[in-house]
């Protein structure tokens, strides 16, 4: 096998390129682990943490004269649907949950539409980029695991330019539980991979996140976990996508170098 490696610049970031080669049967190619590659998106891929819990809030307040928790952390699972579905049932009110899900959510995705239509979020620094090189590579498979409904989180992903077309992305309309959500991501991603065979255990993984739920779950998962910004205290932590160093060393077991 022959590893190049070398630097590009894009907007005076140094960013990776890989290129492996040398490899003459597939055989030897299928021996490799796939390397699967998960991303949060709230304050890890876009920088849209603050005025998408605002946002939420004022939906559940138009549809329901209620009181409710809002530090997210308190609450079983923090996911859109999953946070709802708490406030939902801690006010008895079950019985029109389908409903109220309906309006609230409806309401969440007009007033994160309009606000990106005013204010156009912006990525994480250097994320897109990020995301574009390491899809070139054959044995690294990627994928998008957020607590948010879909709708809003492709809302975001498109406002901030970041080229996510052809990646499975699972949402909060997926599933209630974080971990869950997560899960589904990683069969889809594994799914998806043309490298291993469908049930093949030769798999690592590692998750880009932000908040102390997201550590949680990859505590509870097994997962490598890389923090993105300085919400949650980790010891794998990076500022933005542009710390090509710490990216280099958190993702050492993957073979790729950085300059």
């Amino acid at each position: 096998m022959r590893l190049t490696t070398g630097v590009e610049h894009d907007n005076s970031a140094a960013l990776l390129y890989v290129t492996l080669s040398g490899f003459s049967d597939e055989q030897t190619k299928r021996e490799r682990p796939l390397h699967c590659i998960i991303f949060d998106i709230d304050g890890t891929l876009t920088q849209s943490t603050g005025f998408d819990a605002a946002c939420f809030k004022e939906a559940v307040l138009e549809h329901m004269d209620v009181s409710f928790k809002d530090d997210w952390g308190e609450y079983a699972h923090v996911t859109d649907s999953g946070i709802l579905n708490e406030i939902v049932v801690s006010h008895g009110l079950q019985q029109h949950e389908a409903e109220l899900t309906r309006r609230v959510k409806a309401s969440f995705i007009a007033r994160i539409e309009a606000h990106l239509q005013k204010n156009p979020v912006r990525e994480v620094p250097g994320a897109n980029a990020f995301i574009a090189h390491l899809r070139d590579y054959e044995h690294v498979c990627l994928g998008i695991a957020t607590g948010g409904w879909g709708e809003t989180a492709i809302a975001k992903l498109n406002s901030a330019g970041i080229a996510t077309k052809g990646l499975p992305l699972v949402s909060a309309n997926d599933a209630i539980s974080r971990v869950d959500i997560m899960n589904i991501a990683l069969a889809r991603v594994k799914q998806g991979n043309t490298v291993l065979e469908p049930n093949s255990n030769n798999v690592s993984i590692t998750y880009f996140g932000d908040a102390s739920w997201d550590k949680k779950a990859c505590a509870e998962l097994n997962w490598n976990l890389v923090v993105v910004g300085d919400r949650t205290k980790h010891h794998q932590r990076i500022n933005d996508y542009h710390q090509v160093a710490a990216l280099n060393e958190y993702l050492e077991f993957m073979r790729l170098q950085f300059g």
